[in-house]
């Protein structure tokens, strides 16, 4: 049987005339496509190696391929969006390309989705296949800029940004296009600022951020984010006073202290120490920041050190002078009192209080002095050693030629005239005046005021007689 199909040699006639040369074929195999619809006969005729022949004959009936229609789709999509691929036409069986069974499936990939259609004779349909095209979704980011005291960006957070009550918040876009937004605040602005100044701070607690972009070239559209802010409390705001009582003066160990503490929060003074308590020496505004687990901060009141008056105003050291002396110290306009001591015991009003003070003793002197706000600070012993004075006088005696009251080129020494000498006390010395050589007075004990005096019996006839001046010019010398 197998030898006898394998040595037929054909042919193979459709009864299809109208298909031409395609209607008689020499092959074992045949395929053949019928154009028209009809009753017909298929025949196979074969002849094996003796010469015998002998035909087949099967009678087919061809039936009209009715089948027809298109493919109605929507593109191009905008990346995302779905389209329902619906052929118009009728049919048993749908098999698309992408391997989908029947009819209306939805599809949101780019490509070329072809369809066979069955009906209930088997006939097929192939339908020109839907090109879906998709355009690109419009794409983006939000972030929150955190910036630093100075306005400089610190950092940049995307998706989770925490931060404290009253910290500006700014919410920006990065954007590959210009794309119109919508946020879901409803604002339409690329960037979004809330702060204390603005009256618009977040308050406490978690706030989700997105953002609708449509891409105005395609008219797609996208949501992106969230971006979630959270927003931290403060800390209670801390209160800080002084250990003690008014005054609190510089330099004299006073301690500020935090009064409310609270638990889990550090605390960072304005001097950069850390702690709930501090000692301050120098004048001015002290301040302590509370600062939580989440850095969030929060300000105490100011305090002010007063101003101890400054000692320098007084002498110090060790000191020599004559008898008497003078203390003396500057007024500026914060010094409301002062106290002189001597040995340590105050010196009496009013030279005690006095900003000059004459002394004629030795010892140890010290200044208290009282600012106006109240502070005072007592300055360092400083000794004074005093001795008695020892002054020397001396000088010329000149006839005033000119009579003009100056001692110049016409004017001659007067020689042998006496000079008289008063001390403080009242004393007379008598000097008198050698030729080129004038007077002197030298060692003469005792500061203060002394007097000179020229003994007019002294004078020659002439000086009287023709009604000229005696001037005298005199140098003093001090020491103890």
């Amino acid at each position: 049987m197998e030898a006898r199909i394998r040595s037929l040699i054909g042919p193979w006639d459709f009864d299809d005339p109208s298909s031409g040369t395609s209607n008689q074929v020499d092959l074992v195999e045949a395929l053949h496509v019928f154009d028209s619809p009809g009753a017909l006969t298929v025949t196979l005729s074969g002849t094996d190696e003796f010469g015998c022949t002998n035909a087949t004959v099967h009678p087919i009936q061809v039936n009209a391929n009715t089948l027809a229609g298109t493919i109605q789709y929507t593109s191009p999509l905008c990346e995302g969006d779905p389209t329902i691929l619906h052929f118009d036409g009728n049919g048993n069986q749908f098999i698309w390309s992408h391997g989908t069974l029947g009819n209306d499936p939805v599809v949101t990939d780019a490509g070329a989705y072809g369809l066979t259609v069955t009906d209930n004779l088997g006939c097929r349909f192939e339908a020109i296949p839907a090109i879906v095209e998709i355009l690109p979704e419009p794409a983006g980011l939000i972030r929150a800029i955190e910036k630093n005291d100075y306005g400089v960006i610190a950092a940049i957070h995307y998706d989770y940004y925490q931060t404290c009550y009253g910290e500006p918040v700014l919410l920006s876009l990065e954007l590959q296009a210009n794309y119109s937004v919508v946020w879901n605040t409803m604002s339409t602005d690329k960037a979004l600022e809330f702060s204390v100044e603005r009256g618009n701070a977040l308050p406490v607690g978690t706030h989700v951020f997105s953002v609708m972009l449509t891409d105005p070239a395609t008219g797609c559209t996208t949501q992106i984010g969230p971006m979630t802010v959270e927003v931290k409390s403060l800390p209670v705001n801390p209160f800080i006073a002084f250990d003690g009582t008014a005054p609190h003066c510089s330099f004299t160990g006073e301690v500020l202290r935090v009064k409310n503490i609270q638990p889990g929060i550090s605390y960072t003074w304005s001097t950069q120490q850390n702690g709930t308590f501090i000692e301050v020496n120098s004048p001015g505004e002290y301040s302590v920041r509370a600062i939580d687990l989440f850095g969030c901060r929060a300000e105490s009141n100011l305090l002010a050190l007063d101003e101890s008056p400054s000692t320098l105003l007084a002498p110090d050291g060790c000191h020599r002078g004559c008898k008497p002396d003078t203390l003396c110290i500057g007024t500026p306009g914060w010094l409301s009192a002062w106290q002189w001591m001597w040995n340590g015991n105050p010196i009496p009003a009013p030279q005690g209080q006095s900003a000059m003070l004459p002394i004629d003793q030795s010892g140890s002197y010290s200044l208290q002095l009282i600012h106006q706000n109240g502070c005072s600070a007592d300055s360092d012993p400083f000794a004074m050693d005093l001795f008695d004075g020892i002054s020397q006088f001396g000088g010329k005696v000149w006839f005033d030629v000119n009579n003009n009251g100056l001692i110049d080129a016409p004017d001659t020494l007067v020689p042998n005239i006496i000079v008289q000498l008063w001390d403080p006390n009242g004393n007379p010395v008598t000097s008198q005046s050698l030729p080129g050589k004038g007077y002197t007075f030298p060692d003469v004990p005792g500061l203060g005021d002394f007097v000179l005096h020229i003994d007019e019996s002294s004078l020659p006839p002439s000086g009287v007689q023709y009604g000229r001046t005696v001037c005298l010019r005199s140098t003093v010398a001090t020491s103890c």
